[in-house]
């Protein structure tokens, strides 16, 4: 019924394990308290012999151990490997997402829309320089394309700059704070962030 924590699976499966002689355990964690991927991953480190999970977590009550997170996390954390190619996951869970008719949430860990949208300055800012830093696993290996940069009430001078850049917009540094401030009022105002063909429309509305 999902009572209980990663530890306390932890525990069962040291205890059990160990008893079972050749028997293999399988490990079936329900998502109640929102444990179901922890639970499952920590059953793996003691040493279970098989998995249930389910794909975008579909299950009775609060759902199952999604696997596109079972599998990204062991491969993440533990560099372990297995038959998924999680190049494909994504892919597979927009489709069982369109034929359950279950929209998948957009904050949704591995497969949801804004997973790989930044915002804060201070992200933008460190990723511009190195990916990995406010990024665990990239884009291209669960099949998406690449991180986004969105301006909001959140974003430093560094996110804009290269924003523009990209759109073929060289702004100075004074210019640049003065957009910026715009920007954040703008993001206020719409009480959301603006997508880079947005912040280039507003470019050229408010500063050209």
């Amino acid at each position: 019924m999902g009572l209980a924590s990663p530890r306390q699976v932890a525990d069962m499966v040291s205890t059990l394990a160990p008893r079972a002689g050749q028997v293999a355990f399988e490990f079936h964690g329900h998502n109640d308290l929102g444990m179901a991927t922890g639970n499952t991953i920590a059953a793996i480190e003691a040493g279970i012999q098989a998995v249930s999970v389910t794909v975008n977590g579909l299950g009775e009550r609060a759902g199952n151990a999604p696997l596109e997170q079972v599998a990204v996390a062991m491969a993440t954390l533990d560099d372990r490997s297995c038959s998924i190619d999680t190049r494909v996951l994504t892919a597979l869970c927009r489709l069982v997402s369109r034929v359950t008719k279950r929209p998948l949430p957009v904050d949704q860990p591995i497969t949801g829309e804004g997973v790989f949208c930044h915002e804060s300055g201070i992200h933008g800012a460190a990723l511009l320089k190195d990916s990995a830093t406010y990024q665990p696993f990239s884009p291209e290996s669960v099949g998406r394309r690449t991180i986004q940069l969105v301006a909001g009430k959140h974003s430093g001078t560094a996110m804009v700059e290269d924003i523009m850049a990209r759109a073929g917009i060289a702004l100075t540094k004074r210019k640049t704070r003065i957009f910026l401030d715009a920007v954040h009022d703008e993001a206020q105002r719409r009480q959301r962030a603006l997508s880079p063909r947005e912040l280039v429309q507003f470019y050229h509305l408010c500063c050209v």
